[in-house]
């Protein structure tokens, strides 16, 4: 899977530039401040009660199909993901105005597309789940899965949900469905051409294909977003503020909720979406300097923890150098599900950060970069 899902979120890790030394404040953060919190890469957590996604025939133009689906809502909210097998290029299609904006900003390529979905089962405790739309061609999709749950000495089970190559990195978990695939079809036909074959539904025996519920997906992002910090406080002290905004426009709050002589906790939210996931950073003042010990992502009930050890060290002002730092990841109750090593390299209003994967055994060896620019007014 790569970037998406159905509680949108793009939060980050803590960066702090200030315009004044560190040190000039003292424990109590009296004293004139101008640090100030900017995300130096992405991270989105969403929330779906089900998730769907096949890797699909080799004759296909595409790799893989997904679905995330909360029908749990007055207006159930939809995505659809095609991966193109040549050019490795995901396309979004969502039945959300504000998920396509939010998508489309962060550079994903997304269509804002009514989407009609069904999920049935019969007497024989075959479920049967169809969805149809329209994607950016003209052409129509119709996805139809059939699964058997009748089937004796399997049940379902929570566990996390593997996510090779992926744009960046992405972590799953949720109750895997014990469900047989009896069947699926993927029809891609030309909705404007009457007298195109229509293909039969085939049994896949050898089709690869996930069905879960109750899913969280964190995804840390590949790329450099701009920030505007449009104000910060005078002083580190409990319920000081900063507000910025992204080159898009999105606003973002980051305030401080407790301070002492060695740690600082920040709450990092989205105002302008209530929906998404509120993030808490845990900041050390250690020896004169900032670190990043962790970041807590929680959305409807759920968790995603990166920690860092011994710290990821936070940027001075006109400082250009590169230190290092261990991370490991949780997710709700899996611990150290993932782990490996972060280099920051520092630089004048910008920083940037190269994740390598040590673990788990499908992520090994991955690396990406993600990184800001900031403006300071």
């Amino acid at each position: 899977m790569n970037r998406h899902l159905a509680i949108p979120i793009i939060l980050g890790f803590l960066l702090i530039c200030a315009i004044v030394p560190v040190e000039a404040q003292d424990a109590n953060g009296n004293g004139s401040s101008a640090v100030f919190p900017v995300i130096p890469m992405a991270v989105r957590v969403r929330t779906v009660p089900l998730y769907l996604r096949e890797s699909l025939a080799e004759d296909s133009p595409y790799s893989e199909i997904e679905a995330l689906v909360d029908n749990q809502q007055s207006e159930p909210w939809i995505e659809m993901v095609l991966t193109e097998k040549a050019s490795t290029i995901s396309r979004h299609y969502c039945n959300s105005q504000r998920s396509v904006a939010s998508m489309t900003e962060r550079g994903e390529e997304a269509y804002f597309v009514p989407i009609e979905f069904h999920s049935e089962q019969d007497a024989n405790a075959m479920r049967v789940v169809t969805i149809r739309f329209a994607d950016n061609a003209g052409e129509s999709v119709e996805w139809r899965v059939v699964l058997d749950s009748s089937s004796p000495g399997t049940r379902s089970q929570a566990s996390v949900i593997p996510q090779e190559d992926q744009y960046g990195f992405v972590l799953a978990s949720g109750i895997q469905s014990a469900a047989v695939l009896s069947s699926s079809t993927v029809r891609i036909t030309n909705a404007n051409d009457a007298s195109a074959p229509v293909a039969e539904p085939k049994v896949r025996r050898d089709t690869e294909i996930l069905y879960a519920t109750d899913v969280i997906l964190a995804e840390i992002q590949p790329g450099t977003e701009i920030w505007n910090v449009d104000s910060s406080p005078e002083h580190l002290q409990a319920h000081a503020q900063w507000v910025l905004r992204s080159s898009g426009g999105r606003k973002r709050l980051l305030t401080i909720e407790q301070t002492s002589a060695d740690e600082i906790l920040i709450k990092q939210e989205d105002p302008e979406f209530p929906e998404s996931a509120s993030a808490q950073l845990n900041v050390r003042r250690t020896d004169g300097e900032l670190t990043l010990h962790s970041v807590t992502f929680t959305a409807q009930g759920h968790e995603f923890r990166i920690s860092f050890e011994p710290g990821l060290c936070l940027p001075a002002p006109l400082t250009t150098d590169a230190r290092d730092a261990n991370f490991s990841i949780d997710e709700d109750n899996h611990r150290n599900v993932a782990s490996g090593r972060a280099s920051v390299a520092r630089g004048v209003e910008a920083e940037h950060v190269t994740w390598r994967l040590d673990a788990p055994d499908w992520a090994k060896a991955q690396t990406f970069e993600t990184g800001v620019n900031i403006i300071a007014f």
